[in-house]
């Protein structure tokens, strides 16, 4: 018989993929604060071995999570997703979130099994054309973060190109989850907990400059 792919299994695959975007992007915005921090000049000379350290733990955080992403042998990756769509048969409440869809006027609803497979392959496209520096990721996690490799040599990732990444995997979600749900999800809503960190370095200095000023 063929396997079957049902709401709850589709839900359980967003839920995952929401979460491993959030450790990701929480990540890549509390280094870009760190980098905004350094352009302003504030001193971050006596946390500077935290903060090296800190950054590094978020670059591992990050790379494995795109791993878990887009790896496609992985247990909740967008391909192993796709692949289920594409081949198993749909459930009965699947059918009836399409049909119900295709009551509501809305263009960017998916009303069909076959809206939804071209969807697929317009976003396995896009993922494509980004496979240089999905490729670099994965090196770097394999040789790298999750497993030292002396025999191997990983280019690292620049940030630029995880902002890229972050950028398309939050469109894809929000792409096929709200064609499918109707709803979309502000990833970039989240607060940056470094801030606090890099507040209180301001306040330091600024205390102490005051100091400085009141004995000249």
């Amino acid at each position: 018989m063929k396997e079957e792919i049902d709401l709850i299994t589709l839900e359980d695959y967003f839920d995952n993929i929401k979460l491993f975007i959030l450790e990701l992007q929480f990540c890549i915005e509390n280094i870009e604060e760190l980098s905004k921090a350094q352009i302003e000049g504030i001193n971050l000379k006596p946390i500077e071995n935290f903060l090296s350290h800190y950054v590094y733990i978020s670059y591992s955080h990050i790379a494995i999570n795109f791993y878990k992403i887009y790896k496609p042998n992985e247990k909740r990756s967008f391909q192993k997703l796709f692949n289920k769509l594409k081949t198993f048969k749909y459930s009965n409440d699947l059918k009836k979130l399409l049909l119900e869809n295709a009551d509501i006027d809305d263009e960017n609803r998916l009303k069909s099994k076959s809206q939804l497979l071209n969807s697929i392959n317009s976003i396995e496209n896009k993922i494509s054309e980004n496979e240089m520096i999905l490729n670099k990721i994965f090196l770097r996690r394999e040789t790298f973060y999750a497993h030292t490799d002396p025999g191997k040599n990983s280019q690292s990732e620049k940030l630029s190109e995880l902002i890229i990444l972050r950028d398309l995997t939050i469109q894809i979600y929000n792409e096929l989850y709200g064609q499918l749900f109707g709803r979309y999800y502000m990833f970039n809503a989240q607060s940056t907990l470094i801030n606090e960190i890099l507040d209180d370095r301001k306040f330091v200095d600024e205390y102490w400059r005051n100091q400085e000023d009141n004995l000249n």
